[in-house]
């Protein structure tokens, strides 16, 4: 009986795929349009921090449209994020940052946009306690002969935390 259960185990074990196949990762390999895409969205990103229009409006193709998550205001045009920026948040003492991280970018069978998705935050620092904005956007990228550009973004709002939550957004304080 040993030996019938010993042969079993051979057999078994010699079927089985070797060790190094069996648990040698799969790496996920990224394109080189998205890792364009990638570090065109940390260079929006930086450019929303530096509160730097012309550095922003880079991002922009023409004809770029958004819709604001808050209160679905749309905004047209590469200049657009920084004329409405400039105008509300960029002047609250206590805004600190716009942030998206993207979680998924893919791209269309012809090459010719791709949709990034993924979720953002806005943080401001009054007095006490912070408070903190959050939720999803869709963005579409274009390239163009400067590289990938932003066409359009929607943003949704589905969280926030801290003062004025059950109140409008500060550019309508």
């Amino acid at each position: 009986m040993k030996a019938a259960a010993l042969l079993a185990l051979l057999t078994l074990a010699l079927a089985l795929p070797a060790p190094s196949a069996a648990i040698e990762p799969s790496i996920p390999q990224t394109s080189p349009n998205e890792s364009a895409i990638r570090a065109a969205r940390a260079e929006n990103n930086a450019a929303l921090a530096a509160r730097d229009p012309a550095r922003l409006a880079r991002a922009y193709a023409p004809g770029y449209t958004f819709i604001r998550g808050f209160g679905g205001e749309i905004g047209q045009g590469p200049d657009a994020p920084a004329r409405l920026l400039g105008a509300s948040d960029w002047r609250d003492p206590y805004f600190l940052h716009y942030f998206r991280t993207p979680a998924a970018i893919e791209f269309a069978s012809d090459g010719q946009r791709a949709a990034e998705s993924g979720t953002w935050e806005a943080q401001w620092s009054d007095p006490a306690p912070v408070k903190r904005r959050t939720g999803r956007y869709l963005a579409v990228w274009v390239p163009t002969a400067a590289g990938w550009k932003l066409r359009s973004e929607t943003f949704v709002a589905l969280g926030c935390e801290g003062w004025g939550c059950n109140t409008p957004p500060p550019e309508h304080r």
